[in-house]
């Protein structure tokens, strides 16, 4: 039976195999040896060589790297219960991307688990415009843009402002030319799919949540090429989701195949409304304010992103099942959610611990009282 270790063995010629099958194989114990000691340098070779990468770096490396980077705070570990590889590749992945501004959003989100966003306020300043380079987006706002009069003094603004010299670190001014604002989103956004909304105490109306309580309607993140509002899990702003809507249904009118998707609404979007089995389009969408549950016209379905609300136009609610797809905001992975959970559940052994004789004539007449169950 040929091994491994015969692999220098089998690449002498025929008549020294067998010369040495008639001496009891000496030659090939000896090429055994050897083909051993050769697999021990062909490892240590292709070990340096997946040495020089983070990605494949043995754990005691890792330092090594990290120090030629300059990262601080790294020391070897012994273990591999906890690896700082991360912590290096991301230094690594830092430096080679360009941009200030994105490498703090970067980082910030890495460090906190947070959505972040970083702010360059020198580029939000009112500046005094050379008539050879005109640039009209920062010399004076329109008082016309509703949406953009809308995101004033927020992490999205982009109306210029006078230059403010006090301090930002007491939050006093931002709007200084070396000033840099992070803003952070402790609340993280978590999708629900086909989820149970709850009918409200109108029969035409009802809840995303499936408690039936108020709750705003969170952004699933998207790409880098969507805009920076949509690229953070944060609430959906009423006011973009209606324009979102409306000009969906301008630039698509009347065409027979428009897209599903528009940046808030659609299967693959926040969120989504199934009536009686069949997607509600985007085209039938109307963003409206429903805290007196107002119905919407003839063969639209109104939705409240700030109230979590739906209403339905007369004659029009679902006769069938209703389904919707959203994202709701919570600060943490706490009680139950649409995350796995089972690493944190105590084992369920199935079986019954006690059983209680509930009944006329039995050991209890009625259900059990509350201390009754918390003896059980």
């Amino acid at each position: 039976m040929t091994t491994e270790s015969d692999h220098l063995y089998e690449l002498l010629p025929v008549v020294y195999r067998l010369r040495d099958a008639e001496r009891g194989e000496p030659l090939r114990a000896l090429m055994a040896i050897i083909s051993d000691e050769l697999a021990t340098v062909e490892a240590d070779i292709t070990g340096l060589y997946e040495n020089w990468f983070i990605e494949t770096s043995d754990e005691w490396v890792v330092p090594y790297i990290g120090d030629l980077l300059g990262v601080r705070g790294l020391n070897t570990i012994k273990t591999t219960s906890f690896s700082q590889r991360a912590y290096v590749a991301n230094t690594l992945f830092y430096r080679r991307r360009k941009g200030t501004a994105w490498i703090l959003s970067k980082l910030a989100k890495d460090v906190t688990g947070w959505s972040a966003l970083a702010v360059e306020y020198f580029q939000r300043l009112q500046t005094t415009q050379y008539m050879n380079h005109i640039r009209l987006f920062n010399f004076m706002p329109d008082l016309r843009d509703t949406n953009g009069l809308n995101l004033i003094e927020g992490p999205f603004d982009t109306l210029p402002h006078t230059a403010d010299v006090r301090h930002i670190n007491n939050r006093r001014g931002k709007h200084n030319i070396r000033n840099v604002g992070i803003f952070l989103w402790r609340l993280q956004n978590y999708a629900l799919v086909d989820a149970d909304p709850r009918q409200a105490a109108v029969g035409y109306g009802w809840h995303f949540s499936s408690l039936g309580n108020p709750a705003l309607l969170f952004n699933e993140p998207q790409g880098e090429g969507a805009s920076q509002e949509q690229q953070v899990g944060a609430a959906i702003r009423p006011l973009d989701f209606m324009i979102d809507i409306r000009d969906y249904q301008e630039k698509y009118a009347g065409q027979p195949n428009p897209p599903v998707d528009s940046r808030y609404y659609g299967p693959a979007r926040s969120l989504l409304i199934v009536k009686d089995g069949v997607d509600v389009t985007t085209s039938e969408i109307i963003c409206k304010n429903l805290s007196t549950w107002d119905r919407p016209p003839a063969g639209f379905v109104a939705v409240d992103v700030s109230r979590g609300r739906i209403t339905f136009a007369t004659g029009e609610e679902p006769t069938d099942s209703l389904k919707v797809s959203y994202n709701y905001g919570f600060s943490a992975d706490i009680g139950g959610g649409p995350y796995e959970r089972s690493e944190r559940m105590a084992q369920i052994v199935p079986g019954v611990i006690e059983e209680l004789a509930v009944g006329a004539g039995k050991t209890y007449a009625h259900s059990p009282t509350r201390s009754q169950i918390g003896r059980m």
